[in-house]
Formats: structure tokens, C-alpha cells, sequence
């Protein structure tokens, strides 16, 4: 008779008259192809750590697009405007904040500093009428909780042409923005709009990676021009202004889903 045949008769004959020893035979050969079948998957998703056999689902670069090899992103050397809310009380709407909703400055298990949370369908904008430069840099941090990133809907920021918070600013479609960028969460992409130059840039992107991490955000305006970047990734670089428009910053929240949460802190802008 065939050897495989003879194979799967034996196979057959422990599985139908088991005895206590061919019980734990059986379970062993069920273990080990069981531990095939998950090594299997785990090759095929390239989730597997190599070192500890956990899943490691953290980003590397060559997962993200626009990630640029030699980081284009300089800093303005001369500090212009600096918030990090460390002298704000918690639950409370920071001082140099405003809102036409609510927000509240507090602290998130295992994120250092402090965090202004902001509510859904919201606009923030900096309490101040501080004129900015001609050339500057603008960054902060934005923190992400949610069960999934589709949850948070989108959140824009960009530049308005005044500094009132008394309605809601929605990208360019407000009136009053000159030029936003726009985190689509729930689309997976990134899109810049601007009011000014008529430019509207679509740019495919792992957003659902962010539902629970720190996206820092880093903007160079040099008079028209307007470069924006998520962490390492570039994702605008082009004219954006008017020649005379003024700038003021705004951030807008969505209406997000299924107690998801964001939150910002760490502004820095910075003179060119």
C-alpha cells in the first residue's frame, strides 16, 4: 500500500480509537500545525517579531509615503510664539486659547505634558492679535485616542484672514480661509485647499495608522510659498498666499465618533 495512504490511515485510526498516549500524540501533531498555520500568516502580514514572536503593528518608514530621505523641514531660529499650556489649570479652556465651543487642558495616561482637548465640530484659534512675520515656521503637536482613525472624522488647520472664533471655521468653504490642510481620516487622505491661488491638492494616506499617537505637524510659510508636514512625511509644497493676506491660525475639529478624543499642545512658530 501507498506510504501516504498508510500515513493517514494511522492518522485516521488515533483520531477515531484514542488512547491516552495517542491522546497527547494527537494533540501534539494538532499543536504544530496549528504553530504552522499561525507562523504562515505572520509571514504573509509581516507582523511578527522576530526577537520576541509578538505582533508589531508600529509604522516604519517605508510603510508611510513622501517620507523624505533628507528631512527639508529647518526650524525658524528666532522664537516668536511658544504655548506648551505647562502653566494653564486642568479642566480649564487655556488662557491663550479661544473657541466658539468648549476645550479643557488636561493630562493622558502615559503622554507627557499637558493637552488642550478639543470638543467636536470646534474651531481654536490663538487668543492673541500677534501679526505673524513674512517668514516663519509653525508647529505642534496633535494626539490621537479613538478605537478606530475613521472615528475622528478630519480635523483642518491652515490660516485665516482674522481672528474671530465666534462661528465655526470649516476650510476654505468658511470665507474667511485663505489656506487649510486637511486630515481625512475617515478617507484616508490628506488635502490642502487654498482660497487665494485656487489650489486644491489630494494626497492618498495611512491616516487609519494614527488612531492612538502623537502626529507632530510642522509648517514653513515663506511669503506665498507654504510647505506642510506630518512627522517626516511633506505633503504640500507650493504657492498658497496672496501677496497682502494676512495669516492667523486656526485649528477645526469634525464631529467625531465613539468617544474618539484629539487633542493639541507643543505650538511653536518661529521666525525665518
Amino acid at each position: 500500500m501507498n506510504s501516504f495512504f498508510k500515513g493517514w490511515i494511522v492518522v485516521l485510526m488515533l483520531a477515531v480509537f484514542p488512547t491516552q498516549g495517542h491522546a497527547q500524540f494527537w494533540k501534539k501533531v494538532t499543536q504544530k500545525l496549528e504553530k504552522k498555520a499561525e507562523d504562515k500568516i505572520d509571514n504573509v502580514l509581516g507582523t511578527k517579531d522576530k526577537d520576541t514572536g509578538t505582533r508589531d503593528t508600529r509604522d516604519t518608514e517605508e510603510d508611510i509615503p513622501y517620507v523624505e530621505e533628507v528631512f527639508s523641514f529647518v526650524p525658524g531660529g528666532m522664537l516668536y510664539y511658544e504655548d506648551d499650556l505647562s502653566g494653564d489649570r486642568e479642566g480649564m479652556m487655556p488662557r491663550r486659547w479661544k473657541t466658539n465651543s468648549s476645550g479643557s487642558v488636561t493630562t493622558v495616561p502615559g503622554v507627557p505634558g499637558k493637552w488642550l482637548k478639543m470638543e467636536g465640530e470646534a474651531s481654536y484659534q490663538l487668543d492673541t492679535l500677534l501679526a505673524m512675520p513674512e517668514n516663519f515656521t509653525l508647529e505642534f503637536d496633535l494626539l490621537t485616542r479613538s478605537d478606530k482613525a475613521e472615528d475622528l472624522r478630519d480635523i483642518h488647520f491652515g490660516f485665516s484672514r482674522n481672528n474671530s472664533t465666534k462661528s465655526y471655521i470649516y476650510n476654505v468653504s468658511s470665507g474667511d480661509v485663505s489656506a487649510a490642510t486637511e486630515l481625512a481620516f475617515y478617507y484616508n487622505t490628506v488635502n490642502s485647499t487654498s482660497y487665494d491661488t485656487d489650489t486644491n491638492n489630494r494626497l492618498e494616506y495611512p491616516l487609519h495608522n494614527f488612531s492612538n499617537s502623537v502626529i507632530h505637524i510642522s509648517m514653513a510659510v515663506e511669503g506665498q510659498h507654504m510647505r506642510v508636514y506630518l512627522n517626516r512625511s511633506k505633503v504640500l509644497d507650493t504657492r498658497m498666499f496672496d501677496p497682502e493676506t494676512a495669516k492667523y491660525f486656526y485649528i477645526s475639529t469634525d464631529r467625531m465618533r465613539n468617544s474618539a478624543r484629539l487633542y493639541i499642545s507643543n505650538l511653536r512658530i518661529a521666525e525665518l
